[in-house]
């Protein structure tokens, strides 16, 4: 018998059409004859649907929600609550999370889940929150040896002297605290860069992180899956950057040996695997495991390093990963589907285990 399973994506999100693009690689993707699939859409208004229909991104292109039918959760059900001319419901035997920033992978729609004790393909509350807060990360990382760029926090309702910042470095990249993708991000030689960047990253999120501009850098990434508890790490990736940093526009935008616009992170050009020397490639490996296990994550997440004159700094990790980060897993003979395969059932997997947690006492308090 088939499982039912939900490619849930879209989002008030600034990361939006990135998640939209994951999405549908991943409904493609999926074996169908092993799955019955539904696309799960966040419109921008935070609205639901479920509907066939929205497989296709020409549809979510040009979006039309009286042509959709709304859906809902109810909490403690495991169904899919669909309305139309008669309001069915379908049992979600697992949600393939495809979010991408904002409320939607940092914690708030897993909560949703969780109440309504349905699996699903990423890390728990805890982990996706602290997977949105670069701060948090950067914090951890220390706590476990693992080296970070130095940094400062910034809050916008704070009034720090701006000047103090330029005792990390006379050159800054200031960026959003909680965003991925790129969006936001602004390097800074005077004070006067510094407010401008504050400006723009304040009207994204409440908390900018400020730390030190490398100078010949490069980038390093890694994706690691605990599955059956044991982790899997992937070939490392070095991202070519045509600016000097990797650009929303480098990463999603660029031109492709594919043929295709929307192959998301596929689309990014990179050498795969790195050529890096042995000790590099080691420590790569050390601490993306070193920080899977800190953060407490599950199911795919990629963790992205900065290389400066050998040193390795851990930049961040992203708790669902532009297109899965399915490509890092190919050369492994890991192919998409397989990986999806893989993800869906260890999601079931810990479901069950978590299902075995005591919730309930009987007391005699009332």
């Amino acid at each position: 018998m088939k499982k039912n399973v939900f490619v849930a994506f879209g989002g008030k999100s600034p990361e939006r059409d990135v998640s939209v693009i994951t999405g549908i690689q991943s409904i493609r993707a999926i074996d169908k004859d092993k799955y019955n699939v539904y696309p799960l859409y966040i419109d921008k208004t935070g609205k639901m649907y479920v509907d066939k229909h929205l497989t296709k991104i020409e549809n979510i292109k040009n979006f039309n929600s009286k042509k959709c039918k709304e859906s809902y959760f109810v909490l403690g059900d495991n169904h899919v609550h669909v309305n139309g001319i008669v309001k069915t419901k379908i049992q979600v035997d697992c949600v393939l999370m495809c979010f991408h920033g904002s409320q939607y992978e940092g914690g708030s729609f897993q909560g949703v889940l969780d109440l309504c004790s349905i699996p699903y393909t990423s890390s728990d509350v805890l982990g996706s929150s602290v997977g949105m807060n670069k701060a948090m990360q950067k914090q951890i990382a220390m706590s476990v040896n693992v080296p970070i760029v130095p940094f400062e926090l910034v809050r916008k309702s704070s009034r720090e002297d701006l000047k103090k910042l330029f005792t990390l470095s006379d050159l800054l990249i200031v960026k959003p605290n909680d965003l991925g993708s790129s969006i936001g991000i602004s390097s800074c030689a005077s004070e006067k860069e510094v407010v401008d960047a504050l400006g723009l990253v304040f009207t994204y999120s409440n908390e900018a992180i400020v730390e030190k501009h490398l100078q010949e850098f490069y980038e390093l990434n890694i994706a690691v899956f605990l599955f059956e508890n044991e982790l899997i790490l992937s070939s490392i990736e070095k991202p070519i950057k045509m600016n000097e940093f990797l650009t929303f526009e480098d990463k999603y935008m660029s031109s492709s040996k594919f043929g295709s616009k929307n192959v998301g992170m596929k689309n990014l050009s990179r050498q795969l695997p790195a050529e890096i020397d042995s000790e590099t490639e080691e420590k790569v490996k050390v601490y993306a495991s070193k920080m899977y296990q800190a953060l407490g994550l599950n199911s795919v997440c990629r963790f992205d390093f900065l290389v400066e004159n050998g040193e390795i700094y851990f930049n961040e990790v992203n708790t669902i990963p532009g297109s899965l980060a399915f490509y890092l897993f190919e050369n492994q003979g890991i192919n998409f589907p397989t990986l999806l395969d893989m993800m869906i059932n260890e999601a079931q997997r810990g479901m069950t285990e978590r299902n075995r947690i005591i919730r309930n006492i009987n007391t005699k308090v009332f």
